[in-house]
């Protein structure tokens, strides 16, 4: 007896379907995966603050991206150079002030 299992027409795709495919993924980055963000509990906190606040609160995306493109730069410079991520870095230059400030 023969154990094959056929793959269903729709499901099989050619290497240049695959291509294609990876193209576009690439084209997209990594922000349709990260961003997505569709945890209930964030669901359900957005939702709140939406209803609450609506637009009002619009006016800090202005101060925070900038501040936030740094930090990525940032970040981006010392993994480059170390090798490492900010938070290993940043858990090896102040482990020991780390643990005192929770500890006290």
């Amino acid at each position: 007896m023969s154990t094959s299992t056929t793959v269903p027409p729709v499901l099989r795709t050619t290497p240049r379907d695959a291509s294609r495919a990876f193209r576009l993924l690439d084209a997209l980055g990594p922000g349709p995966t990260t961003g997505a963000g569709g945890d209930p509990s964030g669901i359900a906190t957005y939702s709140q603050v939406g209803a609450q606040f609506g637009c009002q609160l619009g006016w800090t995306m202005l101060p925070t991206y900038p501040l936030m493109c740094a930090i990525q730069q940032i970040t981006a410079q010392i993994g480059r150079v170390t090798g490492r991520g900010l938070a290993t870095r940043v858990v090896a230059l102040s482990a020991f002030g780390l643990l005192v400030s929770n500890v006290v």
